[in-house]
C-alpha cells in the first residue's frame, strides 16, 4: 500500500504521525523502563515515536480492495501496543526489531481472518 492509495484525510493523519520525530536509543530505553513502572505518558511517547514503524509494514502490503488503510493501521498498531506491553530487555534485541516482528503478525494475523471469514 502507498500513500497514494490513502484518501487525503488519511494522508494528511500519516503524515502527521511520520513527522515525529524518531527516538534516541537512550530515549527508547528511558521510556520502556518508565513503561515497566505504568508511565501512560511514557507509553504514549514510545507509540507516537513508532508509528512509522506500523507505516514502514503496511507498505509492504499490497493494496486490495479487500482491505482498507483503517483495517490495517488498527491491527498494526494493536501489534505495536502488544509488542510495548510485552517488550523485555531480556530478549536481547532491539526494541524496534521486536515491534516490528510483533506488527507484522498482528497484520498477519488480521489479514487470515479475513480470508477465512470470505471462504466460509
Amino acid at each position: 500500500m502507498k500513500i497514494q492509495d490513502l484518501n487525503q484525510q488519511e494522508q494528511q493523519y500519516l503524515i502527521k504521525c511520520l513527522k515525529i520525530p524518531a527516538l534516541t536509543p537512550d530515549e527508547e530505553r528511558k521510556l520502556l523502563l518508565n513503561i515497566k513502572r505504568n508511565d501512560m505518558s511514557a507509553k504514549k511517547s514510545l507509540v507516537d515515536a513508532n508509528l512509522k514503524l506500523v507505516w514502514a509494514v503496511i507498505e509492504e502490503i499490497e493494496a486490495s480492495p479487500d482491505y482498507c488503510f483503517e483495517l490495517l493501521w488498527g491491527a498494526g498498531n494493536n501489534g505495536l501496543f502488544k509488542a510495548i506491553t510485552q517488550y523485555s530487555f531480556d530478549l536481547k534485541i532491539p526494541f524496534r526489531r521486536y515491534a516490528i516482528i510483533i506488527i507484522k503478525d498482528s497484520i498477519a494475523k488480521k489479514l487470515l481472518s479475513l480470508t477465512s471469514n470470505s471462504n466460509t
